[in-house]
């Protein structure tokens, strides 16, 4: 989930990554991640970035909240991002952003979730709450995420025994199977 301590968290990571040897490479798993706080992605993402960016807007009717990265810890190391069906939310938009500013190779199985938009409650009489969809996530390049998702840059088709059950593959099995076909963006 991208709220609460995820910044702290990822900068700790981080951290411990950076001094412990160099980064030949990362992989950022956000399959089933999900998560409510949309201010918290460029302060993921700016771990990412080169430089300062506009990441993207939160478009409310006639107002536009522009969000913008500084400069990242990682700049070097290629980066690859684990997507499925049910990423949603600021994970989604996260994994748009590294996508839409050629940072990240995204991998998964099929589209996010495509319910990247900013949500309020509404507290009814009856002690209910009512969520609306409120603001909608636009990319500097002027792509939304809803309904659509994020489309993987590299689709990993499911094991064929997933038919039977979930299987999830290990983010070190998809970064070997990869990284010798692709090169990263640069």
């Amino acid at each position: 989930r991208i709220e609460g301590d995820t910044v702290r968290n990822l900068a700790d990571e981080i951290r411990k990554l950076t001094c412990e040897k160099a980064v030949t490479g990362l992989i950022l798993d956000l399959r089933y991640a999900t998560g409510t706080n949309y201010t918290d992605v460029p302060l993921v993402a700016a771990a990412f970035l080169p430089k300062a960016k506009h990441v993207f807007t939160i478009q409310r009717g006639k107002d536009a909240q522009n969000l913008s990265v500084n400069p990242a810890v990682i700049t070097g190391a290629p980066l690859m991002v684990l997507v499925n069906h049910e990423t949603c939310g600021p994970a989604e938009v996260l994994a748009a952003v590294l996508q839409n500013q050629k940072r990240a190779m995204i991998l998964g199985n099929s589209a996010t979730a495509g319910r990247a938009f900013e949500t309020s409650d509404i507290p009814l009489s009856n002690g209910q709450i009512l969520r609306l969809a409120t603001g909608k996530i636009i990319l500097p390049d002027g792509t939304g995420i809803f309904p659509k998702g994020v489309q993987p840059d590299v689709n990993v088709p499911r094991p064929q025994s997933s038919a039977r059950r979930p299987r999830r593959l290990s983010p070190r099995r998809v970064w070997s199977s990869v990284v010798s076909l692709f090169t990263p963006f640069k």
